[in-house]
């Protein structure tokens, strides 16, 4: 069974998505129906479901900035915009972020099957040669090799380059395994030794950042803040006051 999440700001244009989609005979589950990306964004990025329909243009922030943003949080879910806008730098954006499909209202529900059966060939390849990367020791060598190098500049490229992993398949395995994606498994690691160092004594916020694995102090106290919920500075405060 894949999930799907599907995100409109217009609820009869879920319910004419579901219907076109007839998501149940490709063996998906609905798992989320959001009004706007910004209701829509951390139910994705918790879930990782195999595909999100969306919309491009709703209120405030548009489908294109969610992808942006679960792509660079190295999600690899399928995307299928659904748009009443027929405009070529939607397309040019939309295939930019990795959109696996760019339907135009009203669907055409000839189209959507063809669109179906192309991503169900996706999910099913992608699903046997994860079932190969399951072998024994290929996910406990990946998690190895990350919690020996996340304190240097390591992307999801360079441990699949040094496995000889594909990158995709590399991602999609530490999500199901580790229930996060890459980036955020590697910045948990960092912000927990960022905590020794801040224990150990009064280090430079500066030098724990760059001893961590983190580009400069502004990066590393925005995602500290995000991981731990209080800044380094806060941390440490309230660490030594419990001393």
């Amino acid at each position: 069974m894949y999930h799907v999440i599907i995100v409109d700001d217009d609820k009869w244009a879920i319910e004419d998505i579901k219907e076109s989609f007839c998501f149940a005979d490709w063996n998906f589950e609905i798992t989320g129906e959001y009004g706007s990306a910004e209701e829509a964004l951390p139910h994705i990025l918790a879930e990782q479901p195999e595909l999100v329909v969306t919309d491009i243009q709703m209120n405030r922030h548009s489908g294109l900035e969610m992808i942006r943003t679960c792509r660079e949080q190295g999600m690899e879910t399928l995307f299928i915009l659904v748009s009443g806008y027929d405009d070529f730098n939607y397309v040019q954006d939309a295939f930019k972020y990795g959109v696996f499909f760019y339907l135009l209202k009203p669907i055409d529900d000839a189209k959507v099957h063809e669109v179906m059966e192309q991503l169900w060939e996706k999910l099913d390849k992608t699903s046997r040669l994860l079932s190969e990367l399951h072998s024994p020791g290929t996910f406990e060598k990946a998690i190895a090799y990350i919690e020996k190098h996340y304190m240097e500049a390591i992307t999801l490229e360079s441990v699949a380059k040094a496995l000889f992993i594909n990158k995709n398949y590399l991602s999609q395995l530490i999500s199901k395994r580790k229930g996060e994606t890459f980036i955020q498994y590697r910045n948990r690691l960092r912000v927990d030794y960022a905590k020794r160092l801040i224990r150990m004594g009064n280090h430079n916020m500066t030098d724990v950042a760059a001893s961590a694995g983190f580009e400069d102090a502004s990066q590393f106290s925005r995602i500290f803040r995000q991981i731990a919920g209080e800044s380094p500075t806060g941390y440490r405060a309230r660490y030594q006051a419990r001393k």
